[in-house]
């Protein structure tokens, strides 16, 4: 059976130490970049593999190996919304639009009047709630 302890939580030999790093700072690269696809080669060690995979988990990335033997690699996968799926951000525009509202709907009032406006409602919400 094989042994599923995290490889943060195992005693690794010096070369795997190196090769986890390498990885790791490799899939930090990636984050940050605008590419949304890595592939580690063929040739990465069934130890560098599970590396990928750990570490995708890690960071909520996709991860899939392919190919057999000598030939296996992984890619590792940034998960990419459609735009249509992506919750629109307010535009300067739209913000600047609903300031405009709420300036046009207390326009006119006294400063003094809108301030009794406020505590009178903060009262009746008080006596409410009682």
């Amino acid at each position: 059976p094989k042994d599923k302890t995290p490889l943060d939580q195992t005693e690794l030999t010096p070369e795997q130490e190196t090769e986890r790093n390498d990885i790791i700072a490799r899939l930090d690269a990636f984050l940050a970049s605008d590419r949304t696809q890595e592939v580690f080669e063929a040739g990465v060690s069934p130890f560098g593999r599970r590396v990928v995979h750990e570490e995708s988990d890690r960071r909520n990335l996709l991860h899939e190996s392919s190919g057999e033997h000598e030939l296996r690699f992984v890619t590792a996968s940034k998960i990419v919304l459609p735009k249509a799926l992506l919750p629109s951000a307010p535009t300067l525009k739209t913000v600047a639009e609903d300031a405009g509202k709420a300036v046009a709907a207390h326009a006119g009032k006294p400063v003094a009047e809108e301030l009794k406006t406020v505590a009178e409602d903060k009262a009746v919400a008080k006596a409410a709630s009682s």
